[in-house]
């Protein structure tokens, strides 16, 4: 009894240990990098708190914040194994380093969501990521890789069939057409020689066809553009890809077309409220005003001022470097150097703050990396201390076991001398039982899973104590009763005591695992010769289904274990006269095993957490055998280590079903 206290209060003090050494939230130091609110930071669920950083990104339009958001929700990804979240994650952070003018970073990023992306198979977001790398590769000029990556994206894009996506890209390809059009070699050259001629630039086209093939593909893509977006009201692109027209309207001498393109985009922009590309397009009016052709300067400073005036508003650092360019130009051409100064001084003055910003942002992020790390480095050790949690109680409950062991064993010897005492002929009936149920409760020791160490132990000391009590007093009354009870209670912390050693081998990487050809049928014939004490002590009928010749590709020690704690559990939970049935079925290249009864089922609170040691979802079994759900959960680990997957259908007093995927042996 005092050893016994001795084990508890030794095992209490572990766990407050590692409770006390687990107190620090990894988590805490890095959301206090970026501004979240209370109610995400309260939020311990990884899942959900992801959902709502995903949220606060969708809302934020400062790009700084953005970079950090999206960096945490790919540490919080990362460390809980959620690849497609991670993957999510990085594709938003190459996209606000693209904005932010850190092609480098943003090649990166995007390249690693690319390959978490591909690993996924998930077609749509592959082509999005392919679109993006496209963007940044425009960024860097390299557009012979911008333009394959963008007619990959279109290409899974129309298979698709997703209009809003197509219209996208047809636009960005309109942009790096445009590009590939009129700013690279020979087509810049041939261009020059166009401005230079004293034809019309349709007539003088026609002597360049490398530049007019050029161009014809960007008509296409316009026009495809175009019709895409108006097709699903996809403005954005719309407005966009008119943008792009008016440009090239520009560049190809047809000045009034391109400000009346340009006008139309300022009445949509209007319309539907979309003013974030409002100052490109008064910059583009600027342009058109600008050139040698037409050249009407005080216009080309009004439509820059408008650009400036509304950049300025919206705090774009890019329209506000770009406006105050075209006001020095403009003004130094016109001589008027006071204004021609003031506005260098802006832009010089936009330029270092755009500096400053990219300056700091790359300390915070470098600061964000530290920490990551150190945290990481946290959890690698609360990992270490948590192994050592668990080897130590596993040693505990083998000395608490074997004392608890020798005790009955001692008792029993007691009995049987003193029975000797009282009548040889009883002695050897009395043996005899013995023996009977020596042997059922060796077989139904390894069909019964005892979930609960304090229930099994509390009863062994309380029934120890109380035939103690009795031998000293010579009162035999119920002492076969007890002598029972402390064995059944030991055998149940026993067998808990294998599966958790089972689970501590596999959490710490020492449980051999091998994959070879198993042969089903045999397997849980094995089991329900196995199980067919306990199941005949119920009066369920065990029946295997499975024919000769399935076979799984599986370690054939750990599909053993989930097989006994499955029929172990529909025997647990099935009532008297019930069935348990375990077939299997070959679905292309894999094998589903599936063991079904008609116990008494779970409610639906029940089974959404079978899978967890949560004691709020334990029922006992219809013989009042108590359980705690660490056989489910190591089945499901067993089960996933072997590439496999599992499910379970219940109805509550209807039965259960559990269903085995596991690779087919070929």
């Amino acid at each position: 009894m005092i050893f016994h206290n001795r084990i508890i209060h030794l095992i209490i003090f572990l766990f407050i240990f590692h409770s006390t050494t687990s107190s620090v939230n990894p988590q805490e130091d890095l959301d206090s990098t970026v501004v979240i609110p209370d109610s995400v930071l309260k939020i311990s669920d990884p899942s959900a708190k992801l959902s709502e950083i995903f949220k606060l990104i969708e809302h934020e339009s400062n790009w700084t914040k953005i970079i950090l958001l999206s960096k945490l929700a790919v540490h919080i990804a990362d460390s809980n194994g959620f690849q497609f979240e991670k993957a999510r994650a990085l594709h938003i952070n190459g996209e606000a380093w693209k904005i932010w003018g850190n092609n480098f970073k943003s090649t990166q990023k995007l390249t690693e969501a690319l390959e978490i992306f591909e690993s996924l198979d998930s077609a749509k977001h592959i082509a999005r990521v392919k679109r993006s790398l496209g963007e940044t590769y425009r960024a860097t000029k390299n557009y012979k890789l911008s333009h394959e990556l963008l007619e990959e994206a279109l290409s899974s894009f129309l298979s698709l069939g997703i209009t809003t996506e197509i219209a996208e890209t047809y636009n960005r390809l309109a942009a790096t057409q445009y590009e590939i059009a009129f700013e690279e070699e020979p087509q810049k050259s041939s261009l020059m020689k166009i401005y230079n001629s004293n034809e019309s630039f349709e007539i003088a086209l026609t002597r360049y066809q490398r530049l007019k093939n050029e161009i014809d593909t960007l008509k296409v893509y316009i026009q495809n553009a175009l019709n895409f977006a108006e097709k699903s009201n996809f403005y954005e692109i719309i407005i966009s890809t008119k943008i792009i027209q008016a440009a090239y309207f520009n560049i190809s001498l047809e000045p009034y077309k391109a400000l009346h393109e340009l006008d139309n985009v300022i009445i949509l922009i209007e319309k539907h409220k979309l003013y974030y590309d409002l100052p490109l397009v008064y910059l583009n009016k600027a342009r058109v005003y600008s050139q040698a052709y037409l050249r009407l300067p005080l216009l080309e400073i009004e439509e820059s001022k408008k650009a400036l005036e509304i950049a300025k508003q919206n705090d774009i650092k890019v329209y506000k470097i770009w406006a105050t360019t075209n006001l020095f130009e403009s003004y130094r051409s016109l001589g008027n150097y006071e204004l021609a100064f003031k506005y260098l001084s802006e832009h010089t003055a936009y330029k270092d703050e755009y500096r400053e910003e990219e300056l700091e942002l790359n300390l915070v992020v470098q600061k964000f990396n530290y920490q990551i790390q150190s945290n990481q480095q946290v959890l690698e050790n609360k990992k270490t201390q948590l192994k050592i949690l668990i080897i130590s109680i596993v040693v505990l409950l083998i000395f608490s076991s074997i004392f608890m062991m020798i005790l009955v064993r001692k008792n029993r010897k007691q009995k049987k001398l003193l029975e000797e005492l009282n009548d040889k002929n009883r002695i050897i009936s009395d043996q005899n039982k013995e023996l009977e149920l020596s042997n059922s409760e060796k077989d139904k020791f390894f069909s019964i899973i005892a979930h609960d160490l304090r229930t099994p132990f509390n009863s062994v000391v309380g029934y120890s104590d109380l035939l103690l009590h009795q031998l000293k007093n010579n009162d035999y009354k119920d002492i076969d009763e007890y002598a029972k009870n402390i064995i059944t209670s030991s055998k149940s912390a026993l067998e808990l005591l294998s599966n958790l050693l089972y689970w501590a081998k596999s959490q710490s990487g020492r449980m051999e695992f091998k994959l070879e050809k198993v042969n089903l049928y045999d397997i849980v014939n094995e089991n329900i010769n196995l199980l067919s004490d306990a199941a005949l002590h119920k009066r369920i009928s065990l029946k295997n289904k499975i024919t000769n010749s399935v076979y799984a590709k599986a370690d054939k020690s750990m599909l053993n274990t989930v097989i006994r704690n499955l029929v172990s559990n529909s025997i647990k939970f099935t009532r008297e006269n019930g069935y348990v049935e375990i077939n299997a079925k070959q679905t292309g290249d894999k094998v589903i095993l599936s063991v079904s009864d008609n116990g008494i089922g779970m409610d639906p609170e029940i089974l959404s957490g079978a899978f967890s040691l949560d004691r709020d979802n334990r029922q006992s079994g219809t013989a009042g055998e108590p359980s705690t759900g660490l056989g489910l959960m190591l089945c499901k680990e067993f089960i996933e280590k072997n590439g496999g997957i599992i499910n379970i259908n219940s109805k509550k007093d209807l039965g259960t079903e559990v269903l085995i995927s596991l690779p087919i042996y070929s």
